[in-house]
Order: C-alpha cells, then structure tokens, then sequence
C-alpha cells in the first residue's frame, strides 16, 4: 500500500469516498467497535463540513476535515490520541493521515491573505491556497528538523525533554534555523543542549511528523568532546547508556526508535562476533 500525496481539492462531501481523518487538535476520530478511521457515512449528522483531498495510500484515499475541539460525537466514534493512531496504523497509512492532518491545519490558516487580507481559494493546478487580489501564494507548510543518535564507544546518549509527560528518553532532536545546514543544526543542538561536540555525522532516515508540520531528517553521529551536561532548560537530565541499561524510549513506528533499535542491533552484533 503505497502512500502519494495528493495536491489539496476541496470536495463536496458526497464525492469523498474514503478514509475521513477528522481532526480536533491532538486527536482524532476513529470507529469505536475497531478503532479504524471514519468514512462519509459515519459524518452524516455533521451539516456541511469542509473536505479536502489530502493523500492515498494504495487504493485508499485520505480526506482533512478539521472540526471543532469540543464538539460531541455519536456513541459509535470516539477520538483517539493522534501520535497513537499513527503508531498502529503502519508506515503509508500513518504518512497518509499525518499528511492529512497537516492540510488540515495549513487549510484551516491559510483562509485570508497575510499581505492582503482578501479570502484566498484552493488552485487544483499548483495545490496551493492562492490570494485573488495580489496572487500571494501559501503553499503547504513544512519545517525542517534533526534528530541524532549520538554513541561514545557501545554507549548511546539519550535525553529526557522536560516536556515530555512520561520518563522516556530520547535521542537529541531540534528544529533547522534558517541559514543552517541539517549538519550545521546536529552541531548546535548537541552543543546547546548537553554540551558535547559530535564527529563522524551520518544520515539515517527521515520521517514526516506532524506535530504540526515537521520533516525529521535523522543522523548518526560519534562523540567527539565535552563534559555532558544537560541545558537545564529544554533537558533535565541525559546519560550514556548500554544496550542492555536503556531507561524509557520511544514506541515503535518514530525515528528516534528506529535509531535506538539499530543501535541495539549493531551493539548485539559486535560482541557476537568478537
């Protein structure tokens, strides 16, 4: 099943045959008997919302219909975590609904023009929202962001963001700033957050995340200098840890999983051969 995105259409409800991802802030609507993604006629009561075509995965396509937070649904959907959701759902069903939430929110923010004010409208041409006064175009968000796993020998280095609600670890992420490289920002982030210097950068991988609209470039980097020290500020507390000492990490189906379990692997691997 293989996930397209699709240039952004508004559609009449009628016409949008297949999966309603259907989004009030950090969750979504699923079935309550299987836990699957809504279709047209599951949104029968809801009068005249707006659809909008957002990606296919095989056969399926993925509508954004964007409601509000507190509206009630019927006792036969229900609303589910949405970084759950794409969890469980596998990789092209997980990317054609986080690509369908991020036109959800871009269509939702982009109604009026910020040069102009005027109401700006969906071109099925180019996909983008398009000003009819001053031809400003808004095309769908995305932002550039790294994440790194980084090692010292058979250890890894992870982190507890202060924001998170559990006491998971996780490898060092953070946002590109305009003018950086994704190396230039692995340099920084490791620096800035736990005060090490890192050598030997490697991509990895990348994953779409969109919370709200991210694009995660991931890399492999080795320690080079510096006393670790978490900032304090964004991290309260980072270690080098085994693979066989790890605390908390992230489920299965993100990147820094991905980074963590192939740092498992190689580590299992080269005591097995020594």
């Amino acid at each position: 099943m293989k996930f397209i995105p699709e240039k952004a259409r508004i559609l009449e409800p009628g016409q949008a045959e297949g999966c309603w991802v259907v989004a009030a802030g950090r969750s979504i609507a699923v079935r309550n008997a299987d836990g699957t993604l809504p279709h047209r006629e599951d949104f029968e009561w809801l009068e005249r919302p707006e659809v909008v075509l957002a990606s296919r995965a095989g056969e399926k396509c993925f509508y954004a219909v964007e409601i509000p937070g507190d509206i009630k649904l019927p006792e036969h959907l229900r609303f589910e975590d949405l970084r759950q959701c794409i969890h469980t759902l596998g990789k092209d069903c997980g990317a054609a609904v986080a690509r369908a939430i991020e036109i959800g929110h871009w269509n939702k923010e982009h109604r009026f023009c910020g040069v102009c004010g005027k109401p700006t409208e969906i071109c099925d041409a180019s996909g983008a929202r398009v000003c009819p006064s001053c031809h400003t175009e808004y095309f769908p968000r995305l932002s550039p962001a790294i994440i790194v796993r980084v090692t010292h020998g058979d250890k890894i280095l992870l982190a507890h963001n202060r924001g998170f609600n559990s006491a998971r670890y996780s490898c060092i992420a953070g946002f590109v700033e305009s003018g950086e490289t994704f190396e230039d920002c692995v340099h920084r982030e490791t620096a800035e957050e736990v005060n090490i210097l890192v050598k030997n950068i490697r991509y990895f991988g990348s994953q779409s995340w969109p919370f709200p609209h991210t694009l995660i470039a991931g890399f492999t980097a080795e320690y080079a200098g510096g006393e670790l020290c978490p900032d304090g500020g964004e991290i309260d507390d980072a270690g080098w840890f085994t693979a066989d000492s790890l605390p908390e990490i992230p489920p299965c189906g993100s990147i820094s999983r991905e980074l963590i379990d192939d740092f498992i692997t190689k580590t299992s691997l080269k005591f097995a051969r020594a």
